[in-house]
C-alpha cells in the first residue's frame, strides 16, 4: 500500500470489514456508513493501490489474491490501533463521557436498568451505552468497555470479578399446565412442548451430560432470543428454562420439576486490563460489583 492509503486509518477499517462480511451492505452497517459512501471508498482504495482488491459477484464481494496478501498486515495494524485506543481510554481521569457495556437480553432487561439509574444519579455526566447481544463481544477490539458474562473468561489480558451465580429453573404458565398434565419426572418431558435454543447447544449438552432422553426435535419451539423465550412462556406455549428468580416473579407462572439438576449460570464482570484504570470504567466496575455482590435479583426490574 502507498503512503496515501496508510495515512487514512478508515481505509484499513473498511478493507477489513468488507473482507470479513463479504458484502457492501453488511460492512456499511457495521461501520455506520452508507452503501454508496462505502462503495466509493473501495473504488478509491483500488485506485490508490492500483490493485484489484475485490471480485464483484451476485453473492457479494470476494477478496482477490492481492487483497488476501494484504490481510495479515492490515489485521496487525488494526490490533495496534485497538491497543492504542485502549491505552488512551485507560488514562482518562475525569468522570464524564461514555461507557459501553455488553450484556445478554435478560441481564439487560431485568438486572441492569435499576443499576444504571442509580449509577447515573451519582455520576450524571457519564453516558451508558448498552450492547444487548448473546454473542460474546470482543473487548480487545473495544466493542465494549465492560461485559457481564455467563462464563469465566479465559483471556489473560482481562480483569474479571466473579459475581453470585444465577440459579435456573424449569417453568410453565398455568394456562399450559391446565391443558397438559404437569411433568413429574424428566422422562415426562418427552410428552411436553419444550422451548429451547436454535443454534446454541447448551440445553442439548446438559441433557447429554445428565443422560436425559432429549434431542433437538424434543424442543418444538426454538429461538436464541431469551426475551422471546420468556414471551412464549407467558403465552403458555411450552416449558422454558430461565433464571429462577425471574421465573418465580412472573405472574401465573409455576416452577415444575423443582428437583431437576440444572446447574446455575456463572456471573462474571469483565473489562480489558488496558482500560481498567480509566476512572469512568473503574467506577462503574466497582459500582456493579457492589450492586450484584449479594443477590443479583434483589433490585431487578420484573
Amino acid at each position: 500500500m502507498n503512503s496515501d492509503l496508510l495515512s487514512d486509518w478508515n481505509w484499513i477499517r473498511i478493507f477489513l470489514a468488507v473482507c470479513e462480511k463479504g458484502s457492501v451492505s453488511q460492512a456499511a452497517q457495521v461501520l455506520g456508513l452508507s452503501q454508496p459512501t462505502l462503495s466509493r471508498q473501495i473504488q478509491q482504495m483500488e485506485l490508490k493501490t492500483q490493485l484489484n482488491l475485490f471480485k464483484r459477484t451476485t453473492q457479494g464481494l470476494i477478496p482477490t489474491e492481492s487483497a488476501l496478501g494484504l490481510l495479515d498486515s492490515c489485521k496487525k495494524m488494526q490490533e495496534i490501533a485497538f491497543s492504542l485506543e485502549r491505552e488512551i481510554t485507560g488514562q482518562g481521569k475525569t468522570l464524564e463521557g461514555d461507557i459501553r457495556i455488553s450484556v445478554n437480553e435478560l441481564v439487560g432487561a431485568h438486572l441492569l436498568p435499576n443499576a444504571i439509574r442509580e449509577f447515573q444519579k451519582k455520576h450524571e455526566n457519564i453516558n451508558v451505552e448498552l450492547l444487548i447481544d448473546n454473542d460474546v463481544c470482543n473487548l480487545n477490539r473495544r466493542e465494549a468497555d465492560i461485559a457481564l458474562r455467563m462464563f469465566r473468561p479465559e483471556q489473560s489480558d482481562l480483569v474479571v470479578k466473579r459475581l453470585p451465580d444465577l440459579p435456573l429453573g424449569l417453568f410453565a404458565h398455568e394456562s399450559y399446565l391446565s391443558e397438559f398434565s404437569e411433568p413429574r419426572i424428566v422422562g415426562d418431558l418427552l410428552n411436553h412442548k419444550l422451548i429451547g435454543f436454535d443454534e446454541v447447544s447448551s440445553y442439548l449438552d446438559l441433557a447429554k451430560s445428565r443422560g436425559w432422553p432429549l434431542t433437538r426435535s424434543s424442543f418444538t419451539i426454538r429461538t436464541d432470543n431469551l426475551n422471546t423465550q420468556i414471551a412464549l412462556l407467558k403465552a403458555g406455549a411450552g416449558l422454558v428454562v430461565t433464571h429462577l428468580e425471574l421465573g418465580l416473579a412472573l405472574p401465573n407462572v409455576k416452577q415444575v420439576l423443582c428437583e431437576i439438576d440444572i446447574p446455575p449460570l456463572e456471573f462474571w464482570l469483565v473489562c480489558h486490563h488496558d482500560v481498567h484504570y480509566n476512572q469512568n470504567i473503574q467506577s462503574f466496575m466497582h459500582f456493579l460489583g457492589e450492586w450484584f455482590r449479594e443477590e443479583p435479583y434483589k433490585n431487578a426490574l420484573i
